[in-house]
C-alpha cells in the first residue's frame, strides 16, 4: 500500500540561481536556529549556546512500519545513529495502544511529528521526545503524506480523492477550505521556494504545481503513467520516477517506467531515461547534497544528476531474498538505509550501507518497514 517518497522542503528562493536547499528523505528534517533569550528579549550572540534539551534531536532515524493490511499492527521504531541502538514499538509503549492500520508516512516539526495511518483514515500527532499522542485528524479519505508549510499551515494528501487538506500542524484544526486539484489522487510533496510540487500516483500521470501562499494550483504537467516518487537536485530541478502503471489485467506496464527531469522555472520536462519494460522501480531519493539520485529497481542504484544515461551496475545488489521496500540517505550523505519487508507479515529488517554501497549493519524492526524519517 506504500508508494511515493519522503517529503522534502527547500527554503524560499526567487530562482534557481540563488537556490539553497534543505532536504530530509518517503520519505522529513526541520532545523531550528537557537538563540539566547533573557526576559523575553534577545541578547547579542556571545558564542555561548544552551545545550539542546531534546535528546533525540539531530541523531535519530525513525522507521515507520506499515504492519499488515487489516491487522492494525503498524508500529514505530527508532534508531539512535550515534550508538546504533534500535528501539521498537515506541508508539504502543508510550500510548498504551496500537498505532493503527497501515502506517504510511511521518513528518517532523520542531518538537512534534505527524504520522499518517492510511487504512485507519487518520493522522496522529505525537510530541517529541515524549512520543505521546496529543492531536488527531480522523475521517480522512485514505491519507498519504503531510507537508508542513509554516507553524500554522500544513498540507495533507489523499489517495481516495485528489483534494489536499489544509490544517494547522500545531493542533490538527482543519482550515475552512481544501485545495481542489481535479486529480484522482495526490501523493507526496516537494517544496522549492513558494511552490509545492505534488505527484498524482495512483492511476494518475501528472505533477501539480501549487502556490503555497495562495493555496492554488498554478500548473499541471503530464509526465507519464503513475509518477511514483520525486526528488529535487542542488540546481532546483525536479526528478520524477514513473512506474509505468498497469494494463487492465495487471500483467504488464502500460508504458515503460522512466526517470524524468523537470526544469521548475519553465515547469517542462528536459530529460527522460527509460527503463526496460519489465522493470519495477520505486523510491526515488536524492542525497542531501543534491548531486546524487538513488532508487530501487530490484537492486539499489545510485546515479549522478549529471549522468547521460541510467546506471548499468547496482550500488547494492539484491541477494535474491531481499524485498527492498523503502530507501533513505542520512543527513550527512555518508549512509544509505534500505528497508526489507521480508515476507510482509513478520518483523522486517533495516540495512545500513556506506555511500559506496558497502554493508555496515542490520537491524530488526516491525512488520513491513516502509518509511524513513530523520529528526
Amino acid at each position: 500500500m506504500r508508494c511515493g517518497n519522503t517529503v522534502v522542503y527547500f527554503p524560499a528562493l526567487e530562482s534557481k540561481s540563488n537556490f539553497k536547499k534543505m532536504k530530509f528523505m518517503k520519505k522529513f528534517l526541520f532545523i531550528a536556529v537557537l538563540g539566547l533569550l533573557c526576559l523575553g528579549c534577545e541578547k547579542p550572540d556571545n558564542g555561548e549556546h544552551p545545550e539542546d534539551t531534546n535528546p533525540l534531536k539531530n541523531k535519530t532515524l525513525f522507521i515507520l512500519n506499515e504492519g499488515g493490511f487489516g491487522k492494525s499492527n503498524a508500529s514505530l521504531s527508532m534508531l539512535d545513529m550515534e550508538n546504533g541502538s534500535i528501539t521498537n514499538s515506541l508508539f504502543k509503549t508510550n500510548n498504551g495502544k496500537d498505532l493503527g492500520d497501515l502506517a504510511q508516512s511521518m513528518t517532523t516539526g520542531e518538537d512534534f511529528a505527524w504520522i499518517v495511518v492510511n487504512n485507519s483514515n487518520c493522522a496522529v500527532r505525537i510530541g517529541l521526545p515524549e512520543m505521546t499522542e496529543n492531536a488527531r485528524i480522523e475521517n480522512l479519505n485514505s491519507p498519504r503524506y503531510i507537508h508542513i508549510i509554516s507553524e500554522s499551515k500544513a498540507y495533507l494528501s489523499q489517495i481516495g480523492n485528489g483534494d489536499i487538506i489544509i490544517f494547522n500542524p500545531e493542533n490538527g484544526e482543519l482550515a475552512d477550505k481544501k485545495i481542489s486539484t481535479n486529480a484522482s489522487s495526490t501523493e507526496s510533496f516537494i517544496q522549492i521556494g513558494k511552490y509545492v510540487y505534488v505527484n498524482c500516483w495512483s492511476f494518475g500521470n501528472s505533477i501539480l504545481k501549487i502556490n503555497s501562499e495562495t493555496d492554488e494550483v498554478e500548473g499541471t504537467l503530464q509526465i507519464g503513467e503513475q509518477p511514483q516518487s520525486m526528488a529535487a537536485d542542488r540546481n532546483g530541478n525536479l526528478w520524477v520516477l514513473t512506474d509505468g502503471g498497469w494494463n487492465s489485467d495487471w500483467t504488464a506496464h502500460k508504458e515503460a517506467p522512466a526517470l524524468h527531469k523537470v526544469d521548475t522555472d519553465t515547469f517542462k520536462e528536459t530529460a527522460k531515461f527509460e527503463f526496460p519494460a519489465e522493470a519495477s522501480v520505486s523510491d526515488l531519493t536524492a542525497s542531501n547534497g543534491g548531486d546524487m539520485l538513488y532508487f530501487i529497481n530490484y537492486h539499489i542504484y545510485g546515479m549522478s544528476i549529471s549522468a547521460g544515461s541510467l546506471p548499468e551496475n547496482p550500488l547494492v545488489e539484491n541477494n535474491g531474498t531481499n524485498q527492498f521496500y523503502a530507501l533513505g540517505v542520512s543527513p550527512d550523505d555518508t549512509k544509505i538505509y534500505a528497508a526489507d519487508a521480508c515476507d510482509y507479515s513478520s518483523d522486517g529488517k533495516i540495512y545500513e550501507y556506506g555511500s559506496d554501497g558497502s554493508f555496515k549493519a542490520e537491524y530488526k524492526v516491525g512488520v513491513c518497514p516502509g518509511f524513513f524519517c530523520w529528526y
